[in-house]
């Protein structure tokens, strides 16, 4: 037993050892939805890499004795990843350009690539050069070699440069006509022919550019490892091996090579300034921050116009057809109600960038949409649905109701707009309350149509649970009714409680609150869901005039942050301060609305008239 022990320990030591001396792996970032040839997923193994930078990083790390390890990075993030130290080396056609190789440690290069110019087959001998392309459309990648060619080209030859995100687009959308030419690499032009029919790519290149590998400012050791990776691949032939399997390989890279290995100045060592042959030189001054933001301003000024003008018409076309879709919902019959109600649901339930990559290119074959129209339908049918249920939150048709052999509600109708107060005014048994009651889903009406998707209703009375704190009391309905979390639920209560400035009384059980502090936390209550109708039966009844006023500037809070509400009451004179609109009942019927003032001062009904004769009877006023 003590030499199986000590077998066992010694065992333990040699692991232990061989673990601690294994060679920690070499993390290399790369952007895998870049595609190929550069790095995309194995089609034979999903879980792998594969490309011409998938092997160039494995060459490397094996030449350094450490074992490869990818880690996906997106491409925009490659340079903000190597400087924070996400992984050690960067790869994934990454250009050699004087603003990355001052921020970071950059390689020699490793492969020598070209500009070029793609246009339609039918517009070769219309468009050789940019200078051919005055007022028109030319594509690339932003932050690219080619984006910079394409806005010195704007100013020299009057073209407009379209920005993109990826380099698959830019290809269809030429195709389809959308712009009237793509700049990128040879390698991605090659590849963009190969997949996308119809493309002529000219031969002669635009500029010359490198790729590169990067790594953090200060792994400027590593970096020289890199650069003696790759040499020693140049010299041995495996690095033309690696881009002739990958189809990459052309005449320019021979000479590229040799200008790496024989001389020691070459572009890309950081001995010499990129203003060499062989790279794009940018104008003068362009590295500065002033020239850089002279360069981008007009750019950024032009965006924000659009993204204004798109936001202002997209919200007119949502408004205008979001009221048609509240009133088809309302007063269409069950098959436009049906249709409708789809439609919304579809709208509010999936992405709206998965709805304008269905505007713009999944409808395509069928209509080609100019950018901005697609933008404007898309942005405007999707908000839309959402206005739509705004609109149609309080609208109210045709309510009928009996008990017993009395009519209450007699083919009432009722619209309370989203930042509207619609005050409720009628003798009693008019059927105020019971209006409510209806709209909230306490009462079933004989007949009508109640369209309030979501109501919060706070009773004349309060009706707090008398043996729940004030929280516990607005937390009650989302947790054990609409499933929220307890941890959500008490959040958003603790914040309604303070805005109505009850706060401090969460923990206080009913009979512990003011009748003011009573009637905050019922609506806190009813706003714990969020409704966008807000009821409420007599809010005044039990305040005096000071918490009257305090009331009346909360109203006016909560219906100018979106909300409808609709209130009973006898107060004339706080209906006639606080309401925006008011609805004169007599026997379940509207007899009477329009403006407070005009109404409560001039009434035209009789039963108004009787109404006012009453409350001021009650106040002992002649």
């Amino acid at each position: 037993m003590k030499h199986a022990a000590v077998w066992l320990g010694l065992i333990a030591l040699l692991t232990g050892a061989v673990r601690a001396q294994a060679p920690a792996p070499l993390r290399w970032g790369g952007d895998a939805e870049g595609g190929a040839p550069y790095v995309e997923a194995d089609p034979a193994d999903p879980a792998k890499v594969a490309g011409f930078d998938v092997e160039i990083a494995e060459l490397v790390a094996a030449r350094l004795g450490r074992p490869a390890r990818f880690m996906q990075v997106a491409f925009q993030s490659l340079d903000q990843s190597a400087k924070r130290g996400d992984f050690d080396i960067g790869l994934s056609g990454i250009e050699d350009i004087p603003a990355r190789r001052q921020s970071l440690a950059a390689s020699v290069p490793y492969y020598e690539f070209r500009e070029v110019l793609t246009v339609r087959e039918g517009d070769r001998d219309r468009y050789r050069s940019l200078a051919d392309l005055r007022g028109r459309k030319v594509a690339t990648l932003g932050g690219t070699m080619a984006y910079e060619l394409l806005l010195e080209a704007e100013r020299a030859h009057g073209i407009t440069a379209v920005s993109y995100d990826e380099d698959v687009h830019p290809y269809t959308d030429l195709a389809n006509g959308r712009v009237d030419a793509v700049v990128l690499d040879n390698v991605l032009a090659n590849r963009a022919m190969r997949r996308t029919a119809g493309l002529y790519t000219h031969a002669g290149g635009l500029a010359i550019g490198h790729y590169i590998v990067i790594t953090a400012p200060e792994k400027s050791a590593l970096r020289d490892q890199v650069d003696a990776a790759l040499r020693d691949a140049m010299r041995d032939g495996t690095l033309e091996r690696i881009f002739r399997k990958w189809n990459v390989w052309n005449d320019d890279q021979p000479a590229l090579f040799a200008r790496v290995l024989d001389t020691p100045g070459t572009p890309g060592t950081g001995t010499v300034p990129l203003g060499t042959p062989g790279t794009v030189v940018p104008n003068a001054g362009a590295d500065s921050p002033g020239s850089a933001v002279r360069l981008y301003l007009p750019s950024l000024f032009r965006a924000a116009a659009i993204t204004l003008a798109l936001s202002c018409l997209a919200m007119a076309l949502a408004i205008t057809v979001g009221s048609l879709i509240a009133i088809g919902r309302v007063y269409g019959d069950p098959v436009t109600r049906a249709v409708l109600t789809i439609y919304v649901e579809v709208m509010r339930g999936t992405p709206v960038l998965l709805q304008l990559f269905v505007i713009y290119y999944g409808l395509a074959a069928v209509i080609r949409l100019p950018a901005f129209v697609a933008a404007l339908a898309g942005l405007g049918l999707n908000y839309a649905a959402y206005e739509s249920e705004i609109y149609r939150s309080a609208l109210v048709r045709g309510l009928c109701l009996t008990r017993g052999s009395r009519a209450i509600l007699q083919g009432l109708d009722l619209d309370a707009r989203t930042g509207e107060t619609v005050a409720l005014m009628g003798l009693s048994g008019s059927g105020k309350t019971t209006i409510l009651r209806v709209i909230a889903g306490l009462e079933r009406p004989d007949a009508g149509v109640v369209t309030a998707a979501k109501a919060g209703m706070v009773f004349q009375f309060h009706y707090l649970f008398e043996h729940l704190t004030a929280i516990d009391n607005v937390t009650l309905a989302p947790m054990h009714v609409h499933g929220v979390p307890a941890t959500d639920a008490h959040a958003r209560a603790q914040t309604l409680l303070g805005q109505l400035g009850v706060g401090h009384r969460e923990g206080a059980l009913p009979r512990e609150l003011s009748g003011g502090e009573a009637q905050r936390v019922a609506i806190a209550r009813a706003l714990a869901v969020d409704p966008p109708l807000l009821l409420l039966d007599e809010p005044t009844a039990s305040l005096d005039p000071a918490r009257k006023n305090d009331l009346g500037g909360l109203l006016r809070a909560l219906a100018a942050s979106g909300r409808a509400l609709v209130m009973t009451s006898h107060d004339a004179d706080f209906v006639r301060e606080y309401a925006s609109r008011v609805v004169v009942l007599a026997n379940g019927a509207v007899v009477e609305e329009g403006d407070p003032r005009m109404v409560l001062e001039n009434p035209q009904h009789p039963a108004t008239r009787e109404l006012l004769q009453v409350e001021r009877a009650r106040h002992g006023v002649q």
